[in-house]
């Protein structure tokens, strides 16, 4: 194990590392392996586990091994209650909320910050599971393919250095460790989630039927990244023929329509500085304007008050509100801003102004935004779970718009506060807070 992780981990000297620790035996071998290497290769190593508040006692009990593995190795340890129940939106299912929060505690920890990554214990099978899964959802090579050994998604560092081992090594390896007792979740066992049902019963009867498939969709998983590689790169040369040409359709016609998905989300994360993965229908409306060249607009599924604009021959994406005023990157911590100001306190005040906000530090990256409002901007107000437009809160506020300060945002868009008239949920003040930061809006005094 040592001679496959080493070298994986060579790079990483000196980063703050995230170890993803839910208490399986995948995770806990992933975090015996890392405690072992960062003698060897130095870097810190935090473990986090979320709690997702979804069975009762016994997610209890998870938390309470993690902590425990973690005291008995000298790992850091935090622990993220996401409370799913509560916290779920409108339509989604508890397995999508679940994966919102987590995403949510890996954007907070590790998102724009340099020498920082979040380490995660996906192995083999499920690489092979996420293959069948994303195959019967039509997905191209890129989604086939989504589980990498290393990825950036949103800022953050994703690494995956399982991924070439069976879950029976792992379970060996902890054996050998003599840490043979782990934490199993009972619904791992219960095929009506799809996943399970791949696991138990599909690939092992193809494995019957056809020796050796495990194999062969490893060895398929491998060409498909290789081609996946190269049609991104490909992308990244049309995305600069598309700039030159400011956004001509004649241009976007030279485009082969294989990566018009690709084009369009790398222009996203330029233009909307957002990851967003067209939809099949979307890119079937598009391939009809390169085709026609007609004026006309599309609407942005997941990005609210965006729509891609075809008005005169070329296209580009367009907010529906006014281009913000005032937009900066600022870098809290050691940088002034004409404004505002940040403090470090103890502890939270009895009564909190709307002048000012209080966050967890260790919960917000390095850099973030603050920009103008737009009535197309959403937030989730602190104490409620369901996402509301800045407008009402403006408006109920009796806040003009050409008097409501700059939001306070998070690198990806996301509000954390609006100051004299709502803080939101993210990054709250809990008792795991090691660092309170609160910003103050000087211009509000």
């Amino acid at each position: 194990m040592n001679a496959v992780l080493k070298p994986f981990f060579a790079p990483y000297k000196d980063w703050t590392l995230y170890a993803g620790f839910s208490g399986g035996a995948d995770s806990l071998a992933l975090l015996l392996m890392m405690e072992k290497l960062r003698h060897q290769v130095p870097f810190r190593l935090v473990a986090v586990h979320c709690e997702h508040g979804l069975r009762g006692e016994a997610s209890l009990a998870d938390a309470a091994f993690c902590r425990e593995i973690c005291n008995k190795y000298g790992v850091e340890f935090l622990l993220f209650e996401l409370d799913v129940p509560q916290k779920r939106l409108p339509g989604e299912s508890v397995e999508t909320a679940a994966r919102r929060l987590r995403q949510e505690v890996w954007q907070n920890l590790a998102g724009q910050k340099k020498q920082t990554a979040v380490v995660l214990a996906h192995h083999a099978g499920d690489r092979r599971e996420n293959l069948l899964l994303r195959l019967g959802r039509g997905s191209g090579s890129s989604g086939l393919t989504g589980l990498r050994s290393k990825r950036m998604l949103n800022g953050v560092l994703y690494l995956r250095p399982l991924l070439k081992m069976e879950r029976s090594q792992l379970e060996l390896f902890l054996s050998e460790s003599g840490e043979a007792r782990w934490r199993e979740d009972a619904s791992n066992s219960d095929i009506c989630y799809r996943r399970n049902f791949i696991r138990q019963e599909l690939i092992p009867q193809w494995e019957k039927a056809v020796p050796g498939v495990r194999h062969g969709l490893d060895a398929a998983l491998d060409a498909l990244e290789t081609e996946a590689d190269f049609l991104e790169e490909l992308a990244g040369k049309y995305v600069c023929k598309i700039r030159r040409a400011g956004g001509a359709v004649t241009a976007w016609q030279k485009v082969p329509p294989a990566l018009h998905g690709r084009v369009l989300r790398k222009l996203a994360k330029r233009d909307l500085q957002t990851d967003w993965i067209p939809g099949r229908a979307f890119q079937a409306a598009f391939r009809d304007w390169v085709i026609r060249g007609m004026d006309g607009a599309l609407p942005l599924s997941g990005i609210p008050g965006c729509r891609w604009v075809f008005r005169n021959g070329t296209g580009c994406f367009e907010r529906l509100d006014t281009v913000p005023q005032i937009r900066h990157e600022w870098q809290w911590r050691t940088m002034p801003l004409e404004g505002w100001q940040v403090t470090f306190p103890a502890a939270l005040p009895e009564k909190i102004a709307l002048d000012e906000a209080y966050f967890d530090a260790a919960l917000l990256p390095e850099t973030l935004l603050v920009s103008s409002g737009a009535d197309g901007d959403v937030l989730i107000p602190f104490g409620r779970r369901n996402p509301v437009k800045w407008k009402r809160l403006r408006v109920d506020r009796k806040v003009p718009r050409s008097a409501a300060p700059p939001l306070l945002r998070m690198p990806d868009g996301t509000v954390l506060w609006s100051p004299l008239i709502r803080h939101t949920a993210h990054a709250p003040v809990s008792r795991n807070t090691s660092e309170i930061v609160c910003f103050h809006w000087m211009k509000g005094r």
